[in-house]
């Protein structure tokens, strides 16, 4: 009976519960209020309520869990399709960076239209965009705050850790 009480979800009231079960019976006896008065002695005697708050708090728990998995799976997808992309466009921009450096060797007029600088820019980012893909450190800041000369704080930040697991762990 308690299964079926829990499965109204975390809305569940006895009255709503006593309505339910008049309704599904093939004869009007007993009466809803009947059935009221005995599933509060049930409830009462057995800590139905208290119960259910248990059952509707490892539902939710255990689905924040799997949301958790499911997000953590689509990032690491992500992460790797990034990180290979971001290979592709390192070798390409270090390729563009060995002909630019040949053709300023050699003095060639079948240079390419692309500066060098614009070369190194996406190399750099395409270095960046593979190490943060990968779940590595791509940006690190700290910052020293005044006050106490002797005993000065530092607050580090890190960007692209491109990970969350072991969130789950602290809750």
């Amino acid at each position: 009976m308690f299964h079926l009480f829990c499965g109204l979800g975390p809305d569940r009231t006895l009255e709503m519960f006593a309505g339910h079960l008049y309704q599904e019976q093939a004869k009007p006896i007993p009466s809803k209020a009947t059935i009221l008065s005995k599933l509060k002695k049930w409830s009462s005697a057995h800590d139905w309520m208290e119960k259910a708050k248990k059952y509707d708090a490892e539902i939710i728990k255990e689905t924040t869990k799997q949301h958790r998995i499911k997000l953590q799976a689509m990032l690491d997808t992500m992460n790797e399709e990034q990180a290979e992309e971001a290979r592709e466009l390192r070798i390409k921009a270090k390729k563009v960076l060995h002909k630019l450096a040949d053709n300023m060797l050699n003095d060639t007029e079948d240079a390419p239209k692309l500066y060098a600088r614009d070369a190194v820019a996406l190399y750099k980012e395409s270095v960046s965009t593979e190490r943060l893909s990968l779940g590595d450190v791509t940006q690190r800041t700290e910052t020293e705050l005044s006050g106490n000369p002797d005993k000065p704080m530092v607050i580090e930040a890190v960007w692209g850790t491109g990970s969350i697991e072991g969130e789950s762990e602290n809750e």
